[in-house]
């Protein structure tokens, strides 16, 4: 999918597949240092929850201190994280991380997936 496509269509290709992915609340891409390199694209299905502190990280976004950045190797293709509650919704979730590359560069995809409200049982 992305590693096949421009980089500057990213964002486009990402809020398309929001729409698809019900199972996934947001998607976004870093690069190898963890700076969010795309806009967070959340599913249309997932409706935000309104408060000051829940907000989807912005492009440019320094992530690297989030643990499922941290605590993956990094040759590692993938990589689930614990449950944590989201800052983009509040709500909890894991992060499934999948590592490619594109033109010597290594960039990691990134699918929260909300343990609320559905069968998580594929995940946990």
């Amino acid at each position: 999918m992305l590693q096949d496509s421009d980089i500057n269509n990213w964002d486009s290709i990402l809020f398309s597949r929001a729409k698809t992915y019900h199972y996934a609340q947001c998607i976004y891409v870093l690069d190898s240092q963890g700076i969010q390199i795309t806009e967070t694209a959340i599913s249309q299905k997932k409706s935000q929850k309104q408060h000051l502190l829940f907000n989807p990280a912005k492009k440019g976004t320094d992530l690297s201190f989030k643990s499922y950045f941290v605590s993956r190797q990094e040759k590692q293709k993938w990589f689930i994280s614990e449950s944590y509650i989201s800052n983009a919704t509040g709500d909890i979730c894991r992060t499934i991380v999948l590592l490619f590359h594109k033109q010597n560069s290594c960039y990691l995809l990134c699918l929260d997936i909300s343990l609320e409200n559905q069968d998580t049982t594929f995940i946990l």
